[in-house]
């Protein structure tokens, strides 16, 4: 995402490479810490992919991965409509077992699940909104949740919300 690279550019100084990963790109370069926020769900061949983001890896170096979690309260409650569902690029939702399978022989992984406290009301206002649509709906009710949910200032929090919420992982 070009907006929040720039955000890790503008704000913390980071060499962020904002393109399509290629392991040829780097040629025999390594690197300490690699993040993937957001990114393993729009990939289609998810196994290749980690190989080849390992591949750079450096020794004793750390991959911290964030991505939807499809066994998440809020996805089980919302079935089909989960919010996540939705965006036609999502190829490919992980729960934390799916996750387990993809890494690499020989690496070692530590994972998590963990929900924002306010991402269970988001992910039903959401899923409300997505049944409004589903039924063919255009009430008031609709549009307020559509208003609410597009809002740029939403938005805004949310990546926020997110940039924090990563730092605060990775530091503790």
């Amino acid at each position: 995402s070009s907006d929040h690279s720039r955000i890790g550019r503008d704000l913390f100084g980071l060499p962020i490479i904002t393109a399509y990963f290629s392991k040829n790109t780097f040629g025999s370069k390594q690197f300490d810490f690699i993040v993937l926020s957001h990114v393993i769900e729009h990939i289609w061949d998810q196994r290749q992919f980690l190989l080849d983001v390992y591949s750079v890896l450096a020794p004793g170096g750390v991959i911290f991965i964030t991505t939807p979690n499809v066994r998440a309260t809020t996805a089980i409650l919302a079935g089909k409509l989960w919010p996540m569902f939705r965006p036609v690029d999502h190829v490919g939702m992980l729960s934390p077992q799916a996750m387990a399978l993809l890494v690499p022989a020989g690496a070692t992984a530590r994972i998590a699940t963990s929900e924002y406290e306010w991402e269970p009301v988001i992910s039903l206002v959401v899923t409300l909104r997505n049944a409004l649509r589903a039924i063919g709906g255009n009430s008031a009710s609709q549009s307020l949740i559509n208003s609410a949910a597009t809002s740029s200032t939403f938005s805004v929090r949310i990546q926020k919300m997110n940039v924090i919420r990563m730092l605060a992982t990775i530091v503790s």
